[in-house]
């Protein structure tokens, strides 16, 4: 349920950050970021044990972190 709602947030993320900013390369990223875990998740093929978990958790960060200096910019 967590890594839905993660990946719906990076969604409306994109949305917004494309108006905004009217930049590709984040809302791409979100794009994959938002869907990628959910569907691996939905075909069995990411389990979120401990290393699906840190997988996926990791991308997020990744993706918080460059994220940010655009956002702090702004």
């Amino acid at each position: 349920m967590g890594v839905a709602a993660t990946g719906a947030a990076f969604l409306l993320c994109r949305s917004d950050w494309r108006a905004t900013h009217g930049v590709p390369s984040p809302s791409a990223c979100s794009v994959f970021i938002g869907i990628a875990p959910v569907l691996l998740v939905a075909v069995g093929e990411l389990r979120l044990d401990k290393f699906g978990a840190l997988l996926v958790y990791s991308a997020q960060a990744a993706w918080v972190a460059l994220i940010q200096p655009a956002l702090e910019g702004s």
